[in-house]
């Protein structure tokens, strides 16, 4: 019997599927798997709104919100070019001492969209670090008026719950992108108990 001298070996099609199995399980371990971290330009706007904003429309909202939020005169923040998501504003609005919260309006229509947000209150500190370690001052919210991402990097609402959120905003409503560790102040081992700045 005469062989070609470049005969294929024959392909054992169990191993074969062993070793794409293997593959794919590898390829989503917990190195593989960890996401990249979303950035500004990675949710970009269609359009931005160029057009006369319209004061936040208040009439949802308790009275202590709009003066935390706006003051005694909402009605001033009608000239505010549009800083997040194509057309909307954020206005911060105080809660205390290195504690503040969010309200969007639409420059458009005026309409808020403000107690509904995931995150509610954030604290920011400052905080007192575990034992030696420097004093924990987060970076609050980030975004931008050509995006759709919102950064919150605090405290959620005077808890342990401390980390750097990636949020997309799409259709009026924010979803979750990441969630990263962060340095947790003193007291916090775990993100249970409440703390205070």
């Amino acid at each position: 019997m005469l062989r070609a001298p470049f005969s294929r070996p024959a392909i054992n099609m169990s191993r074969l599927s062993v070793v794409i199995f293997l593959a794919a399980v590898f390829s989503s371990s917990p190195l593989e798997s960890q996401r990249r971290v979303p950035r500004f330009e990675d949710y970009p706007v269609a359009t931005t709104y160029r057009g006369e904003s319209r004061p936040p429309n208040v009439s949802g909202m308790d009275e202590f919100e709009v003066h935390s939020c706006f003051g005694d005169d909402p009605a001033a923040y009608a000239n505010k070019q549009p800083n997040f998501a194509g057309h909307y504003i954020v206005q911060s609005c105080s809660c205390g001492t290195g504690c503040h919260s969010v309200v969007l309006w639409d420059a458009a229509t005026g309409r808020t969209i403000g107690g509904g947000l995931p995150f509610g209150a954030i604290n920011v500190g400052p905080f007192s670090g575990n034992g030696n370690e420097a004093q924990i001052l987060y970076g609050g919210e980030q975004y931008g008026p050509e995006s759709t991402l919102m950064i919150v990097d605090g405290c959620l609402s005077e808890s342990c719950d401390c980390a750097t959120r990636y949020y997309n905003f799409a259709r009026g409503q924010f979803r979750l992108i990441l969630t990263q560790s962060v340095r947790l102040p003193r007291g916090c081992s775990t993100r249970g108990p409440a703390l205070r700045p």
